[in-house]
């Protein structure tokens, strides 16, 4: 019981380390990088497209 309390404290960062991930870096982390990857692509393809034109 005492290792699934202690990976939970760790999971939601209530260990008190603050330099190691936890559950809401992650949640906050993934829409960030995904926005950053879709405005790179969509500026890599703006140039293909004005291009064609």
């Amino acid at each position: 019981m005492g290792a699934v309390l202690e990976f939970l404290r760790h999971l939601f960062g209530f260990c008190g380390d603050t330099w190691h991930p936890n559950i809401f870096h992650v949640l906050m982390g993934g829409p960030t990088i995904g926005y950053v990857v879709y405005r790179i692509k969509n500026m890599l393809s703006y140039g293909e497209r004005k291009k064609d034109i």
